[in-house]
């Protein structure tokens, strides 16, 4: 039984030190990755691998955490980055259980829509509805954000069958 909760409490001592390396990443790297403007965006990265690695259920929880912490930055909309994390997190754990997943070309694509679902749904809720701002900003940063990120996520899905080290 200890050996159970042990396995836990690394588990989540884990997660929390990938938590906070999103944070950091955020509050002093996310200029030195830009390219243009366009942003490299980790958070969503994160999330769509942890639910594909482990489920619907981790996909959601670690989300809703990642976007409750990075609201606190924003607070005029705090718990709106956590819902729409979630969101994703539980989605993308859902896809992984009901689609086959296994091809790094389909999970890539995941994460590019995952990107593109996070900044659309983050600024037609922060703006009111402002479909004109709104499609604005996919068309000039989402859309190159997410091609970035998905660069990213293929080097990442790529990497545990290349040096066959398992990421768990």
């Amino acid at each position: 039984m200890a050996l159970g909760k042990n396995l836990i409490y690394q588990k989540i001592l884990f997660l929390a030190l990938i938590l906070f390396l999103i944070v950091l990443y955020q509050s002093f790297f996310l200029e030195l990755f830009k390219i243009n403007g366009v942003k490299f965006d980790l958070p969503i990265l994160v999330i769509v691998y942890l639910a594909i690695l482990k489920g619907s259920k981790d996909g959601a929880l670690f989300g809703f955490w990642v976007g409750l912490i990075l609201d606190i930055f924003t607070p005029h909309f705090l718990g709106l980055g956590a819902l729409i994390k979630c969101f994703i997190g539980f989605s993308v754990g859902n896809f992984k259980e009901t689609l086959f997943l296994e091809s790094i070309f389909s999970k890539v694509i995941i994460l590019f829509l995952s990107v593109l679902f996070n900044d659309l749904l983050y600024y037609l809720l922060s703006t009111g509805f402002d479909l004109q701002k709104t499609f604005e900003v996919l068309w000039y940063s989402s859309f190159l954000s997410g091609l970035y990120t998905s660069l990213w996520g293929f080097i990442l899905f790529i990497l545990p069958k290349r040096t066959s080290i398992k990421l768990t």
